[in-house]
């Protein structure tokens, strides 16, 4: 269904500053941004992050923290094939010294390197997500008002607080065909 939808609620603040998020994702051929992962900004608008596939096919990671935009990644890759599995992989780490290791964004196992924008948080800035209050939600950024859901198939998602993982913790390249499984 396109607007159903997976949310937990967080009742006490867990680690906003490192975690990973992967999914392997086949999306559809509807129109409008295709959300993988946020927390729901109906709970909080000035406090929030979210990972989606946009109507364009550029993948994007934002986070919103005390009503400001403080992280905007967006890649000039552009996902279009809807007969393809991608596997994406957000590795957020805030308490990074070098800007370039605090966001960083996977495509099949490759580092995403090439981006339309590239907003880096400061350090040890808090991204809104696993914050007090706020629903972790997979498959939607706000499910109400103005609702983006994914659209198309999520298999294999994996959230993990406090750890910012690699790629190759969730897949391999296949030694024989070369392809990301």
């Amino acid at each position: 269904m396109a607007n159903s939808y997976l949310s937990r609620a967080v009742s006490s603040s867990g680690n906003q500053r490192t975690y990973t998020v992967s999914a392997w994702c086949k999306i559809a051929t509807g129109t409008g941004a295709k959300v993988i992962f946020s927390s729901d900004v109906e709970d909080d608008v000035a406090n929030y992050g979210s990972l989606s596939i946009e109507a364009s096919g550029l993948l994007k990671f934002i986070n919103v923290t005390g009503g400001s935009l403080v992280t905007n990644y967006q890649s000039n890759r552009k996902l279009l094939d809807t007969t393809s599995w991608y596997h994406i992989v957000l590795r957020v780490d805030t308490t990074q010294s070098t800007a370039g290791d605090r966001i960083r964004l996977y495509i099949n196992g490759v580092q995403e390197t090439s981006w339309a924008y590239s907003t880096t948080p400061n350090q040890n800035t808090d991204t809104g997500v696993f914050k007090s209050g706020n629903a972790t939600l997979i498959g939607a950024r706000h499910p109400t008002s103005y609702p983006d859901f994914w659209d198309g198939n999520l298999a294999h998602v994996h959230i993990v607080e406090g750890q910012s993982y690699a790629p190759t913790v969730f897949g391999e390249t296949d030694s024989l065909t070369n392809e990301w499984k």
